[in-house]
């Protein structure tokens, strides 16, 4: 799935981003997936005039983000640095850290840099996720990394 293609942001409707749902930020691409094991949805930010993306999901919903880890092991052989735009991404309900926010440099000094990040969520938190070091997990890089 390719969200965002000739729009101004991009939209992703009640339903479509169930409870659970894990987000990685990697280079100008937002994936995610439902569950783990699943298929991986993408949005494509270099295609957004305005880098927004809303995620209409409930208040109860809790939804999951990251930068790539992979970009940070392998970014020659991947091409990717980790987030290298300007992207607002809001919610309804809880954001879970589950790892660090990636940007394509190691330092937001330089004045080059114009990768920048805002999450917003209207009746939820910003929290960091508790990583299940003891118990089961999804399969990297979508596992929970906050030790």
């Amino acid at each position: 799935m390719h969200e965002g293609s000739g729009k101004t942001g991009a939209f992703l409707p009640s339903g479509q981003v169930p409870d659970g749902t894990r987000f990685l930020l990697s280079g100008d691409t937002l994936m995610w997936r439902e569950y783990d094991g699943g298929p991986v949805y993408e949005c494509w930010l270099d295609t957004l005039t305005n880098p927004v993306v809303w995620i209409d999901n409930e208040t109860a919903d809790d939804i999951y983000m990251k930068g790539d880890p992979q970009a940070l092991e392998s970014p020659a052989a991947r091409g990717l640095y980790g987030l290298d735009t300007i992207l607002t991404i809001g919610c309804h309900g809880d954001i879970y850290g589950y790892g660090p926010p990636l940007y394509h440099t190691a330092s937001l000094h330089p004045d080059s840099n114009r990768a920048m990040l805002g999450l917003i969520s209207v009746y939820g938190d910003f929290q960091i996720a508790d990583d299940p070091d003891l118990g089961p997990d999804w399969d990297p890089p979508w596992d929970i990394v906050t030790d």
